[in-house]
């Protein structure tokens, strides 16, 4: 999350980062007073594009407390200050379907305006983190980093404390003047002193604020762990990044804040603009397929005669739904097949052996339990023998997990079109041994639309020729950039 703080847009502006571990949009399957069907998951916030933040208040219960909120910079229409609009998006055969969000409770093409607060322990949903930042741009709570393990880190800036902060308190006064902050532990007053705060060193105040080519490191400062280790401008909360060096009467507590900061001639109580910019990881990164894979860490750890596999399968991913990110629900909807596969020279593979349950028939599919969903692991699973053909051709083995899920809404080309991902390397598996994601098709069964995708991992070699009896019988340990530790 990049923040400008009281800067026109755009250009090397002055920002500050929080720097944190996102997580999938917090928004789960469910049923509402506008809606009473299932409404399948929200549309992700616009990454990218330039929002306004502002704080405000709202109550849970007999709790005041503040939400940090973004919305568009200029209002498509003036009495939707409050949202941020999703663009209509061109495809390969000219503009896709609007991107009516189901959760915006206006049938249009918007988000409401997206907040964050810290969850609370009750929540029903139960697949909130206790102690994460959520709203429509979750943050999880990383507030133990070392400089060896740092919580979060971007190429060589380090965030060893990342966390969403204090959430509740009294509103900042209108006519004080002095710094601002929600309350600390035993009521402690905020600390937000000056723009570098991710220590409690005054004279970080003084240091230069070439935005351009940022400290990457801070200065030594007596008696501070984290010296040496942290640009000053990675903040370790959203409030540190947001209010840090603000006057009170400085913060915007309503959407109605000029889209830019007061002018030369402004002198009385002034606002500052703060503009929000979410950045898009890159595509070939672990953060991006964490988001977005159906099942990923592929691995298969072989001991005499069996093999123990493992992958993830999250709760749900995201997909391009009419030209935006979408939650795509997986728990629930996911059907699997995951198999040994023998692989020869004049193609025609077969099936040799299971490693999730066995479909019946055995061209079926297994519905995937909540026991299987998250990590799924399934040990000490037989290995089978080698086929005289596969001895006899020279086969190749692999582990295959395929996957179908059900595409809710359903693909329809006036309204509904989703996207697929094309192959790519699992980077969740050892670059020695990746596992490999085939292109994703959308597939119809029975009327119905399937987001249908593979996961394959090679696991060995049979030796063609007769090398004594044993377990290892047929089987070659093979290149050690395709097989290191596969077959134990």
């Amino acid at each position: 999350m990049r923040i400008h703080r009281g800067v026109a847009a755009p250009g090397g502006d002055g920002h500050v980062v929080f720097l944190g571990q996102g997580a999938v949009e917090a928004t789960d399957v469910e049923t509402s007073a506008e809606s009473a069907s299932p409404r399948w998951g929200a549309i992700a916030t616009p990454h990218d594009v330039d929002l306004k933040g502002f704080y405000r208040t709202a109550t849970h219960g007999q709790v005041t407390f503040w939400l940090f909120e973004m919305v568009d910079v200029t209002p498509a229409v003036p009495a939707h200050a409050r949202e941020i609009t999703l663009a209509q998006v061109a495809g390969d055969d000219g503009l896709l379907p609007q991107p009516i969000n189901p959760f915006s409770g206006v049938d249009r093409p918007c988000k409401n305006g997206v907040h964050g607060h810290q969850s609370f322990p009750t929540t029903p949903t139960g697949f909130i983190v206790e102690a994460a930042s959520v709203g429509c741009t979750t943050f999880v709570n990383l507030a133990t980093g070392t400089t060896a393990a740092p919580a979060a880190q971007v190429s060589d800036l380090l965030n060893l404390k990342a966390s969403f902060g204090s959430w509740n308190g009294d509103a900042p006064s209108a006519t004080a003047n002095t710094p601002w902050g929600p309350p600390l532990a035993g009521e402690r007053p905020g600390t937000f002193r000056n723009k570098q705060n991710k220590r409690n060193e005054p004279r970080d105040a003084l240091l230069a604020d070439d935005f351009d080519s940022p400290l990457m490191r801070s200065p030594a400062s007596t008696g501070d762990a984290a010296d040496g280790t942290e640009s000053p401008h990675l903040q370790s909360t959203v409030q540190n990044a947001v209010l840090g060096g603000f006057l009170a009467h400085e913060i915007p507590t309503a959407e109605t804040v000029a889209a830019e900061p007061d002018g030369p001639a402004a002198s009385v109580n002034p606002k500052v603009r703060l503009r929000i910019r979410l950045e898009q990881p890159a595509e070939g990164t672990l953060y991006w397929q964490y988001h977005r894979l159906v099942a990923f860490g592929h691995t298969m750890k072989g001991a005499v005669g069996s093999y123990t596999g493992e992958l993830w399968i999250p709760r749900m991913a995201q997909r391009l739904w009419n030209g935006h990110w979408r939650n795509l629900q997986i728990k629930g909807q996911c059907e699997y097949r995951w198999f040994f596969e023998e692989r020869y020279p004049d193609g025609d593979p077969q099936v040799t052996g299971w490693i999730g349950r066995k479909p019946t028939p055995v061209e079926a599919w297994v519905t995937l339990s909540n026991d299987e969903a998250g990590r799924f692991v399934r040990k000490d699973v037989p290995i089978p023998p080698v086929s005289a053909r596969g001895m006899a051709s020279g086969c190749e083995v692999y582990s295959v997990f395929r996957y179908r899920i059900r595409l809710h809404p359903q693909p329809a080309a006036a309204t509904s079109v989703w996207g697929t991902l094309p192959q790519r390397d699992d980077l969740f598996t050892e670059a020695r041994i990746r596992a490999r994601l085939l292109d994703e098709t959308i597939e119809t069964v029975a009327g119905v639309k399937y987001l249908v995708g593979q996961s394959e991992l090679f696991l060995y070699r049979p030796i063609i020729g007769d090398f004594g009896p044993g377990p290892d019988r047929g089987r070659e340990r093979g290149p050690a950039e395709r097989d290191p530790s596969a077959i134990a």
